[in-house]
């Protein structure tokens, strides 16, 4: 009996150590998927920083010089100066935007990898699209930007709700769950309605559709809404 006891005992010793190692295995692989995590998502915001950096050097860069002291050179300089702003401005607030939303990323994953790449490559877009639109404000100018530039703020509006498809997904509460559902569904439908009818009014008026969208995001910019807050 004493020795079954302790072979007992002996058993029961090995099954609490094995599952101690498995507590402290995973509390360890836990640990290093937080820190992988925390140390891609500030790789990504430096790769971020970095392309918008070269897009925005590239903008000046490009600006050309007076060709001669004459009033005409001078006023093609200033148009072209014109443009870079604007682009500025532009480029400036979806780089705000993009910010803003990654500041509340908890866990990055690949979809949020990808995503972004697909915003900055469309990013980079808008300024060929934005100089081709000033300088030649035709049909054809202004929807092309209108096209791109929906495809930027729809891929901003995705990476955004990638959090609230999380929260909804875990939110126990089905209530929350369909507040959530919704907010996504009439936001993203909210931005294709919004932009589709800009593009079709830039097939009949695009010097007016023209200023329209020059002016968006720099009000956007100028006047930013902070306020909007999301509680469990």
């Amino acid at each position: 009996m004493l020795i079954s006891q302790k072979l007992k005992s002996m058993i029961i010793d090995k099954r609490k150590i094995k599952q101690d190692n498995i507590i402290k295995y995973r509390q360890h692989l836990d640990k290093v998927n937080q820190t992988r995590r925390t140390y891609l998502k500030n790789r990504m915001e430096a790769l971020n920083d970095g392309i918008i950096a070269i897009i925005i050097t590239i903008m000046v860069l490009e600006i050309p010089l007076p060709s001669n002291q004459t009033l005409t050179s001078y006023y093609d300089f200033l148009g072209n100066l014109s443009v870079f702003l604007v682009t500025f401005f532009i480029v400036a607030n979806f780089w705000y935007e993009l910010n803003k939303i990654l500041a509340t990323v908890v866990a990055l994953d690949k979809k949020i990898v990808v995503i972004d790449f697909a915003f900055l490559a469309a990013l980079s877009l808008l300024p060929i699209l934005t100089k081709w639109m000033m300088h030649n404000p035709g049909r054809l100018a202004v929807m092309n930007y209108g096209i791109a530039y929906l495809i930027v703020n729809l891929l901003k509006t995705w990476l955004a709700h990638t959090q609230l498809i999380d929260l909804s997904h875990n939110s126990s509460n089905s209530i929350n769950r369909l507040v959530m559902n919704r907010i996504i569904y009439g936001r993203t439908l909210f931005i294709v309605l919004f932009n589709l009818i800009l593009i079709g009014l830039a097939f009949l008026f695009p010097n007016w559709i023209l200023y329209a969208y020059l002016a968006l995001p720099i009000i956007d910019f100028l006047f930013p809404n902070d306020e909007i807050n999301f509680k469990n």
